[in-house]
């Protein structure tokens, strides 16, 4: 699987929740972040509004239309996120790769904002909160 993850131009992140009650950011997306690697996310509906607004990540809708993260209805956005991986997909790889590139400043950002990201800060914090 390491290997392959390697060879891929985009992930598919599946989120173990997809409530409408909450944000859950998790090691998946960090883990792409600070790898460079675009993704589609398949999660809570506004993670990645989330994702930009409060923590200033870029998002991918230079390859995605990310419509998908407002989607409420989960199998909904199922669909959408599984009709922007297919015509993604459609595209010939030389494309792809070469959109990626050209976009890889947005990827350097991120890969900055996550290199420095406060992990432990937050949850030093947040366990403040939850003892008080």
């Amino acid at each position: 699987p390491g290997d392959l993850n390697k060879k891929g131009l985009v992930n598919l992140i599946h989120e173990s929740t997809g409530s409408n009650k909450e944000i859950f950011i998790t090691e998946k997306i960090m883990h792409c972040f600070s790898k460079g690697r675009p993704f589609l996310l398949l999660g809570n509906p506004n993670s990645l509004k989330y994702l930009r607004d409060e923590w200033g990540f870029k998002t991918f809708d230079f390859l995605f239309d990310e419509s998908y993260d407002s989607e409420t209805d989960q199998i909904l956005r199922v669909e959408k996120v599984i009709q922007q991986l297919e015509s993604f997909c459609e595209k010939p790889f030389d494309y792809q790769k070469a959109i990626i590139k050209e976009y890889q400043h947005i990827l350097d950002h991120n890969y900055k904002i996550a290199s420095t990201f406060p992990h432990k800060k937050l949850f030093l914090e947040l366990m403040e909160k939850i003892n008080d």
